[in-house]
Order: C-alpha cells, then sequence, then structure tokens
C-alpha cells in the first residue's frame, strides 16, 4: 500500500511539471481537526480536537480536473480520563483520579487530486490523496490526583517528550496514510473542504499499536490567482 501512495504521488508531480501552462493559484488554509487514535498504549482513548494551518496551491489540470498538494501544520493526539475508588476502611474511601494526554505536532502533505463540478453559481469539490505525514515533536502529560477521607488530596504530575529517534525511540516519525475529501467551492473562489485522513502505518515502536486518523473541516482561500 505504501508502494501504491509512493507512486501515485511521483505521478501526480510528474504530470503537474509537464502542464507548466496550467492555471496556478496559491492560498492558504485554516481550519479544525479531530484525532482520532487507535492505540493500546492507554484505555479508553478519547479524541480531540486541534487547530490546523497551512499552505495550498492549486493547479488546473482541464476537464474539471485540479491537483492540489498542500503543506499543513496539525496536531494528532489522544485524552484519557480514569476515575478508580477504592474502599480502604468501612467509613475511609480512596478516590484516584488520572488525567492522561498524549499530543503530536507534525507536517502534513496530502496530494490532492480534485474533480470539480459545477453546482450552482460554485462548485463541489471530491478529492483523493496520499498524504504523507512527518512527526515534529510529542508529548505526553498525566495528572494523577489522590483523594482519602479525612485527608488532603495529593498530586502527582509528569510530563515528557517522546522520541523519535535513538534508543528511546516511542514513535516512527513518517507516516502514510490516504485521504478522501468533499467541499465546494464558492463564486468568490473561498473554498469549504471536509476530509478524512486514515494512517495506513503502525507509529508505535516496538509491540505497541498506535495508528492515527483525522476528519478536518477547512476553509482556503487563494489570494494569488
Amino acid at each position: 500500500m505504501k508502494q501504491i501512495f509512493t507512486k501515485f504521488s511521483i505521478i501526480a508531480l510528474s504530470f503537474t511539471s509537464l502542464n507548466a501552462s496550467a492555471q496556478i493559484k496559491l492560498g492558504v488554509t485554516a481550519g479544525t481537526q479531530l484525532s482520532f487514535t487507535n492505540t493500546d498504549f492507554i484505555e479508553k482513548a478519547k479524541a480531540i480536537a486541534t487547530p490546523t494551518v497551512g499552505v495550498v496551491a492549486q493547479f488546473n489540470l482541464g476537464a474539471g480536473l485540479m491537483f492540489r498538494p498542500s503543506v499543513n501544520y496539525v496536531q494528532d493526539g489522544l485524552k484519557s480520563f480514569e476515575s478508580i475508588t477504592t474502599q480502604i476502611a468501612p467509613s475511609i474511601s480512596q478516590l484516584t483520579e488520572i488525567d492522561t494526554k498524549i499530543k503530536t505536532q507534525s507536517l502534513q502533505i496530502p496530494l490532492d487530486v480534485v474533480l470539480g463540478l459545477k453546482a450552482g453559481n460554485g462548485k463541489f469539490l471530491i478529492s483523493i490523496a496520499p498524504v504523507i505525514t512527518i512527526g515534529l515533536n510529542a508529548k505526553f502529560t498525566q495528572l494523577e490526583s489522590q483523594t482519602t477521607t479525612g485527608q488532603a488530596t495529593q498530586t502527582n504530575p509528569i510530563s515528557g517528550n517522546l522520541e523519535y529517534s535513538g534508543a528511546n525511540a516511542v514513535f516512527e516519525r513518517v507516516d502514510w496514510g490516504g485521504r478522501l475529501g468533499l467541499g465546494y467551492e464558492f463564486k468568490n473562489g473561498i473554498q469549504l473542504n471536509a476530509a478524512y485522513k486514515a494512517g495506513l502505518n503502525d507509529l508505535a515502536v516496538g509491540t505497541d499499536k498506535y495508528k492515527v486518523n483525522n476528519l478536518s473541516l477547512t476553509l482556503s482561500y487563494f489570494f494569488i490567482k
């Protein structure tokens, strides 16, 4: 699967270079995404919402087809909250709460092939893309609080970076994925896009599992046309 997306990316870039006369637009994109992480690092992992921003180019290839590569700053990860009550004695209980977060910062590079279909004053946009995500930074934070009947709450914060290389590596730096998108381009040129990206490889180093998917909603505006 990785080889297929690699070849697809090379073909798309080569095809664009052969169309030097194609109309080119440059712009910016911004929005939000939901990150869904499939992992056995942490039980009951939940999605997190984060902002995303980037730059985008659009090459019109004719017959309604466009090639739209972009470079985006994204944050992925997960959060988990666990609450455990332990009865120590008939009148004494202990409440333990564990709040855990993993957040990664990455550059995401989708190479969208887009089909535009005329609709009203604008057009619908249907896209498919291979996606390369390059990890920049990953951080783990955990706050454990313990409250015993009749005593003050005790807290134990833990935080640290999760490495991409070296003997203590936790994650692979490069994530290969695929993306499907649906959008609309308004008469003024602003594009509204929704896309779902699925990570194809396991990012965890070792025997653990860690795959990242995300659902994004973004606006794109082209200031050079």
